[in-house]
Parts: C-alpha cells; sequence; structure tokens
C-alpha cells in the first residue's frame, strides 16, 4: 500500500483511522475560524489509548442548530426539556456557551470518517491545476453516548 502525505501526523491534530473512538474532550473553547472568521466551539479530544489527540470545531450559526443540539445532548448531557430562545443565532449562541462550558471531562463515542475532497492550486508551476486529497473529520452526527462497559 502507498503511502500518502495524508498519512504522515502534523501536530497535535491527525484524527485516527475511519471508524468509532472513544475519546474524552481535554478541552473547550470559544474560537474562530481564520478564513470565513465563523464562531465555533472548538473541541479538543483525546482517543482513550492516547494516540491521537484532535480537534472539531462546532460552528456557531443558525444553520448548525442540529449539530449544536446534537453535541449538547450527547457529549454534554443537557436535557432535552431546555427552553431556548425563537431566534435560531440566540438558541446556538446558548447552546455554543453551554458546550464550552460542559464538554471537558465527557466521554464520547465518535465517528470518524474520510472523504476524498478537490481544490485548485493557487499558485507556483502547477497553478490552476486540480488535485484530490483525502481529508479525515468527524461526522455530521458522529457522536455517540457510549454505553457504560466502553468506559473505563
Amino acid at each position: 500500500m502507498t503511502r500518502t502525505l495524508n498519512d504522515i501526523s502534523i501536530g497535535n491534530n491527525a484524527l485516527p483511522p475511519p471508524g468509532k473512538h472513544l475519546c474524552r474532550c481535554v478541552g473547550a473553547k470559544a474560537w474562530v475560524s481564520p478564513n470565513k472568521k465563523t464562531p465555533a466551539a472548538m473541541l479538543t479530544f483525546i482517543t482513550r489509548d492516547g494516540a491521537y489527540q484532535f480537534d472539531d470545531p462546532v460552528f456557531v450559526t443558525a444553520k448548525a442548530l442540529g449539530r449544536l443540539s446534537l453535541v449538547s445532548q450527547r457529549l454534554c448531557h443537557l436535557e432535552k426539556t431546555v427552553v431556548l430562545p425563537d431566534d435560531d443565532m440566540a438558541a446556538a449562541k446558548q447552546l455554543a456557551r453551554y458546550i464550552t462550558d460542559n464538554a471537558s471531562g465527557q466521554d464520547i463515542l465518535l465517528t470518524i470518517e474520510e472523504q476524498d475532497e478537490q481544490y485548485m492550486i493557487q499558485e507556483g508551476p502547477e497553478v490552476g491545476q486540480v488535485k484530490t486529497r483525502t481529508r479525515r473529520r468527524v461526522a455530521y452526527g458522529g457522536y455517540e453516548i457510549p454505553v457504560e462497559e466502553q468506559v473505563p
């Protein structure tokens, strides 16, 4: 099997291979995307065996309200009966604050997926050429509450 750049760990943000992994959230903070300036709750996870440490941004937008709700319920154990503001953006901000305040120290079963994405070279001798790279990320709905036997 051929090794690619995607197989080489860079810093502390190397995601584990595709599949389900028991992880612990070791950090949660407010963060802003450097490209589009979108606010997010940046969650830092470590696999239970300690082999991987990686980040997963949960963006704070009205359209991401479903994912914020899922993460707050499954990772932070927020009750489904919590009353939220009628405005979607206000509700997203409230959930993001709850996540950053309560996610650290929680165990979760994360699903890692792998996708090919295309990009265009912007500068250099290959400018204009389209390349493909494989990228790993936490699945959109990839947060599952682990069963008791999975958590040591």
